[in-house]
């Protein structure tokens, strides 16, 4: 029952935390291709003093905040949601789950969050990545920047990012390309609209598909009818949450769920109709006539039989006597018997090898192979297909192959080749490739086999060198391309940034006079003060010989004069401090530019400062010449 509406004071919410009044319940979160159970997402209650009513959050939590205690909050609901999941881990159902707690600005803000949100699962014995940690993309920006380390440090332990209520802000595929997240919410106004028809609706599926493409784990938020289970899998949405379900409850529920049922699965998802499959379809690129023995050409054949029977009978009946008739009939029908058993038995035989044949090639084919019907559901799948899937066969018969092999692209390339993701049971993400080959049994049914490569490993891979090839591979940071990149980046997500242009004076003296191998430990020194000295929202790069780029991301009050007049002091110092400096002086030249004021080009932007680095180094003052 819920309490009357009404806000919390200080005293009020301090006096319900003291008291233990807190109470988390739990939104389950279901695999919507099996019906299992396989996330909870902790929501924050407090009990009335009386103990007959729940305070919900939206009574208490701004109140929360604003009064500062909302991390203390946080930090009981995350203990009591960890000490229950490791509770329900420690069941067969319930090996597998995670748990998902809502986070906020101020812990968001604080730079212990990782501390504690490591003690608290090493106390829970409950390991990180059984955690997920909810923020909004409201928030985000809320926030301001310079909380994509905070994430990565996350997403370093093992805690799955996820951004909540997606699709609700001003910037959502912004803040995917900024931040490191691991899964998306699709906020509840997006899945309502889902089996409605018309323009919304593909709106809404485009969407879907975005987030899927993304190699995230995507989450339904809201679904409230089996209208929208339908539609979800049909684009291959993997889990989902919502009343349809179950309402949030309390950690006792969860207990009898898992108890009771060992799956921990939900009717209303687990019963979706399946069809048996057979072992093995009689497929051919043709559809066969009597070959297939079908019901109708059997028939056929033994009409035809008798009529012509019938005829020879009579014939016969006239020309002699009536009973050397019939046995002349009879050793016809014996001699047509035999002839069509014959050919029956070698038909069944040819039958029975080739779909042995068949069923042993599927079987032992290395790749991913699934046979589906005009609709999309599998009718046949061999064991590389359900080890990529995460299930057993007799599972997957009669599913849809949309909802576990999602689509990315609206259309196969020139070559065939259909890129696609998969969600596997257990959570796991792959990248795949799919060719499809048109097939017809031997009924005239029309099959579509899929022939499936995992291509994940190639994809890391493929990371893996364009990573190298952004890199200066002798400082570490980043190079001309990087620059490139977060100058776009910067000029269309609006933030005021700035470019500095930096230059090592007498650096060629360094290489002549003390050797290469000198003049590169000299270049590593500045390259690691700059990365050191600045933000790591800032993106630092060589883009020469001894020339570096630095992009700020300017907060407000921070002008970027003053942080290049800091920076430069601290290249300075460290350059003093190396031992190249008691043999040659080098000193530091700036040159500035402001992104959008100079200039939105890349290439216009890089000039500027360079062309303003070199009037410092002209005037010998290191004064940057920019009016700031």
């Amino acid at each position: 029952m819920e309490a009357e509406a009404g806000g919390l004071t200080r005293d009020e919410l301090e006096g319900a935390l003291d008291e233990g009044r807190l109470v988390v319940a739990y939104q389950p979160c279901y695999d919507l291709r099996t019906g299992q159970l396989v996330a909870l997402e902790a929501l924050v209650r407090i009990r009335d003093r009386d103990g007959r009513g729940l305070i919900l959050p939206d009574r208490f939590l701004a109140d929360a905040e604003a009064n500062g205690l909302v991390c203390r909050i946080d930090d009981l609901v995350m203990r009591q949601a960890l000490t229950d999941l490791a509770r329900w881990r420690s069941t067969p159902a319930g090996a597998h789950l995670c748990v998902a707690v809502n986070i906020a600005v101020a812990d968001l803000v604080d730079p212990l969050l990782p501390d504690r949100v490591a003690t608290l699962a090493s106390e829970a014995g409950v390991p990180t990545d059984a955690l997920i940690l909810e923020l909004t993309e409201t928030m985000l920006s809320s926030v301001g920047r310079g909380h994509e380390q905070m994430l990565a440090q996350l997403s370093a332990m093992g805690c799955n990012v996820t951004l909540d209520d997606f699709g609700t802000g001003n910037s959502s595929f912004a803040y995917l390309q900024r931040f490191d997240v691991q899964g998306i919410k699709i906020d509840r106004s997006f899945v309502q609209l889902l089996g409605t028809g018309g323009p919304n609706q593909r709106v809404v599926e485009s969407l879907v598909r975005f987030c899927l493409s993304l190699g995230v784990h995507v989450v339904a938020e809201g679904i409230e009818n089996v209208r929208q289970v339908e539609a979800l899998r049909r684009l291959g949405c993997p889990f989902g949450q919502g009343y349809l379900m179950s309402h949030a409850v309390e950690a006792d529920q969860i207990d009898t769920l898992l108890r009771t049922d060992g799956q921990g699965t939900v009717s209303v998802l687990a019963d979706h109709p399946t069809r048996p499959a057979p072992v093995m379809p009689d497929v051919s690129a043709e559809s066969g006539g009597l070959a297939g023995s079908a019901p109708l050409a059997r028939v056929l054949v033994a009409l035809g039989t008798l009529a012509v029977l019938t005829v020879v009978g009579l014939v016969v009946g006239r020309l002699v006597a009536v009973p050397v008739g019939v046995a002349v009939v009879a050793f016809l029908l014996l001699l047509l018997w035999l002839r069509t058993d014959v050919r029956r038995r070698r038909l069944e035989s040819d039958l029975r090898e080739a779909r042995a044949w068949a069923t042993t090639l599927m079987t032992e084919a290395p790749a991913p192979l699934a046979l589906c019907d005009a609709q999309g559901r599998i009718e046949l799948a061999n064991p590389a297909f359900a080890e990529l899937i995460g299930l057993e066969l007799a599972v997957l018969r009669g599913q849809q192959l949309s909802s576990w092999v999602a689509p990315n692209d609206l259309l196969p390339s020139a070559d065939g080749v259909t890129r696609a993701t998969v969600v596997r049971s257990g959570g796991g993400v792959r990248s795949v490739e799919t060719r499809t080959r048109p097939l017809r049994d031997q009924r005239g049914r029309d099959l579509v086999l899929h022939a499936i490569a995992d291509v994940t490993p190639h994809e890391a891979e493929q990371e893996r060198l364009r990573a190298e090839g952004r890199l200066d591979p002798l400082t570490g940071v980043g190079n001309r391309m990087v620059v490139y990149e977060a100058l776009a980046t910067a000029v269309t997500g609006g933030d005021e940034s700035a470019l500095l242009m930096v230059d090592l004076d007498g650096f060629k003296a360094v290489n002549d006079t003390l050797g290469h191998a000198v003049g590169d430990d000299l270049l590593r020194t500045v390259a690691a003060a700059m990365t050191e000295a600045l933000p790591a929202r800032d993106v630092v790069a060589r883009v020469g010989g001894d020339e570096f780029v630095a992009l700020l991301r300017l907060d407000d009050g921070t002008t970027a004069g003053a942080v290049a007049e800091q920076l430069h002091h601290r290249l300075q110092e460290a350059i003093d401090h190396h031992p190249a400096s008691h043999a040659v002086a080098v000193g530091v030249s700036v040159g500035l530019a402001i992104v959008g004021r100079d200039g939105v080009e890349a290439e216009e932007l890089l000039r500027l400062a360079d062309l303003r680095m070199y009037e410092a180094k002209r005037s010998r003052t290191n004064e940057l010449p920019l009016d700031r």
